[in-house]
């Protein structure tokens, strides 16, 4: 259909403003042409968005417990014995130095060695600890109330509109 010319007469009231819901009222004037205007509204509703962010939940600490105990290590040592007159030498061989026995004069030398104990400490590690972190996933819900707007349609005697879901009230 073609539209009607429109009179700066005619005029269309705005709809107020209300709580939760808009109203719009169409009045309707006996002396103003026919017009095939729609009138438009917005529906609108909540829609819940779920953020997320690192928190701290804990912490791991670790530490290291020094234990001593005294250890009794079995060992044999080996040594020469021959009964002849000792002379004290007290000299310990040098790095590539063998006691070989020797001629001096007369009287054969025949150095006498014996095995000296050397304890040594040393560090040694036992194992080995290792931390791997992980990052772990979890499904939660979040819940909250969303308000949703609804078109109500009120109408006031004998008109009807396109809208089929709603009846007219008298």
């Amino acid at each position: 259909m073609a539209k009607r010319p429109t009179k700066e007469t005619d005029r269309q009231a705005s709809p107020p403003r209300q709580s939760a819901q808009d109203t719009i009222q169409l009045e309707t004037l006996d002396h103003a042409p026919f017009q095939e205007q729609p009138q438009v509204t917005q529906l609108r509703e909540e829609v819940l968005t779920v953020n997320k962010r690192w928190v701290k939940a804990g912490e791991v600490r670790l530490r290291k417990k020094v234990t001593e105990e005294t250890k009794e290590v079995p060992y044999e040592l080996a040594h020469e014995e021959v009964d002849i007159q000792r002379v004290p030498v007290n000299r310990a061989l040098g790095e590539n130095e063998t006691a070989e026995p020797r001629q001096e004069g007369d009287t054969l030398v025949i150095p006498v060695v014996e095995e000296e104990m050397v304890v040594t400490k040393r560090m040694v590690v036992r194992e080995e600890v290792r931390i791997t972190r992980r990052k772990v996933t979890t499904q939660q819900k979040a819940s909250g109330t969303l308000k949703r707007e609804e078109l109500v349609v009120d109408t006031q005697g004998d008109l009807t509109t396109g809208d089929e879901s709603n009846t007219p009230n008298s």
